[in-house]
């Protein structure tokens, strides 16, 4: 065999799994929990995920829907803030019209939110159908560092 040979274990113990046919197995972290929002006032926040204290929110999916109350198109957007009523957008995640009986559906997502804001979502006409899916996971993590 020729190559470098690496053993690669969890901080509980937990090694890493390579398949018969040389893939590694890789999965999420944790699974995903699905927070559903009517965003049916205009220019209103409606939050998904709150701040703990030594964790971000990774982001799996984001699923939005128009209904029949939409004029033309609504520009709703995902994003961080500093609080949960807040429509101030620190960083948008993501911005995009919806129209009426439109959907937008982003899966297999792994976006990093920061660590210490809320995740929220916000659109300019009624009424938006909102689920963003995501975890918890520690803002900091032990690294592996080769040295040459």
């Amino acid at each position: 065999m020729s190559g470098i040979q690496v053993h690669l274990v969890g901080p509980n113990g937990k090694e890493v799994v390579v398949t018969d046919s040389g893939e590694l197995v890789v999965a999420p972290l944790e699974p995903s929990e699905p927070v559903y929002n009517l965003l049916d006032v205009v220019d209103t926040a409606y939050n998904f995920f709150r701040p703990r204290p030594g964790f971000h929110v990774v982001i799996t999916a984001i699923t939005l829907s128009g209904n029949r109350n939409v004029t033309t198109q609504t520009l709703t957007e995902v994003y961080e803030t500093t609080a949960s009523d807040s429509i101030t957008v620190a960083k948008s995640l993501f911005k995009d019209d919806i129209g009426k009986l439109d959907r937008v559906i982003l899966t297999g997502l792994h976006w990093k939110v920061s660590p210490g804001v809320f995740l929220n979502a916000k659109c300019d006409d009624d009424d938006v159908h909102a689920t963003i899916a995501g975890y918890y996971t520690p803002a900091t993590k032990d690294r592996v560092t080769i040295d040459d």
